[in-house]
C-alpha cells in the first residue's frame, strides 16, 4: 500500500484536515489537493457512491496527491472488504457503540496478526504484485487508518474501552447524530453535548489514539483542537458548492438588479 501522509501527520501530533465528499466528480478530488486539505472522505453511508466510483476516485487522489478514504456503510465484513481494495488508505466506521463492534472491525480490515483479512495480493494495493507478498501485508497493516465514530450515548459511555482496543488508530466523533442520542437534537453547543465530546477526546488520548470530529464550524472546530482533536472533517463537497454558488448569486443581484429566480425545492 501507498504511504500514508495522514498517518504519518498524525504520528507527528499535527493537525490533518479532509473533505468530505458526497460526489464521484474526480474535479473535486483535484480541488481539494489544490487547496490543501490533507485527505479526501467519500462517504458510502449516505450516498449512492458505488466500489467502482470509489475506485475513480482514488485513483484521481492518487495522481493529485491527496489520501484517499472513505465511510463504509456498516461495521460487516461485506462492508469493509472490498472497501479495502480499492486502495483507500482509511475507512471511517459509523456508529460503533461496543468493543465487539470495534474487534471486528479491526478482524475484517487488518492482516493477520492483528487481524484476519481476506487474503488478497493481485489488485492496486500491491501494485498488481510489483511488492512482495510480505511487504503487501505488511503495508496494508501499517498504512491503514481505522477511524470508528462514537455518535451514541452508548458509543460515549463505552469509549475508553473502544480506544484500548488493538488495530483502532481514531475514535472519530459524529456531532449530529450524536445531537441526536443525548435528546437534544441539533443543538450543537449544548452543555451536554460538550461533556460527551470532551470525554470522548479524554477517554481517546488516554489511550494513545486520535481523536476526531466533523466541527460544526470554525469555532468548533478551534475548540475540538485545544481539546486534543487532531483528525477533522469539512464540507461536504455539495455544501462548499452551495454555499459558493449562493454568496455569488446575491452579490449578482446585489451588483447587477438581477432577479435570481425563486423555485420550490421540495
Amino acid at each position: 500500500m501507498r504511504p500514508n501522509l495522514v498517518k504519518q501527520k498524525l504520528l507527528r501530533d499535527e493537525l490533518a484536515m479532509g473533505l468530505m465528499l458526497l460526489s464521484a466528480d474526480p474535479h473535486v478530488v483535484g480541488i481539494a489537493a489544490a487547496t490543501g486539505y490533507d485527505y479526501v472522505m467519500a462517504d458510502l453511508e449516505h450516498t449512492s457512491l458505488t466500489h467502482r466510483e470509489l475506485e475513480f476516485i482514488v485513483r484521481s487522489a492518487d495522481a493529485a496527491g491527496i489520501v484517499p478514504m472513505t465511510r463504509v456503510p456498516g461495521a460487516a465484513k461485506a462492508d469493509i472488504l472490498a472497501v479495502l481494495e480499492t486502495g483507500v488508505r482509511g475507512i471511517m466506521v459509523p456508529a460503533v457503540e461496543t468493543v465487539e463492534e470495534a474487534k471486528a472491525v479491526v478482524k475484517a480490515a487488518r492482516y493477520a496478526p492483528l487481524g484476519q483479512r481476506g487474503v488478497y495480493y493481485l489488485g492496486y494495493n500491491s501494485a498488481y504484485t510489483g511488492i512482495t507478498a510480505r511487504e503487501h501485508f505488511a503495508s496494508s497493516n501499517d498504512e491503514l487508518l481505522i477511524l470508528l465514530q462514537i455518535e451514541t450515548a452508548k458509543g460515549v459511555e463505552n469509549a475508553a474501552a473502544i480506544a484500548a482496543v488493538p488495530g483502532v488508530d481514531c475514535l472519530f466523533i459524529g456531532p449530529g447524530d450524536l445531537t441526536q442520542s443525548l435528546g437534544v437534537p441539533w443543538e450543537f453547543e449544548h452543555p451536554t453535548v460538550w461533556d460527551a465530546i470532551s470525554q470522548t477526546f479524554r477517554d481517546t488520548r488516554q489511550h494513545g489514539k486520535i481523536a476526531g470530529i466533523m466541527p460544526a464550524g470554525v469555532d468548533y472546530a478551534r475548540r475540538c483542537q485545544e481539546q486534543g482533536a487532531r483528525l477533522m472533517l469539512w464540507g461536504p463537497d455539495l455544501l462548499l458548492l452551495h454555499r459558493a454558488a449562493t454568496e455569488d448569486a446575491q452579490a449578482l443581484a446585489a451588483g447587477l438588479n438581477w432577479r435570481p429566480v425563486e423555485r420550490n425545492s421540495t
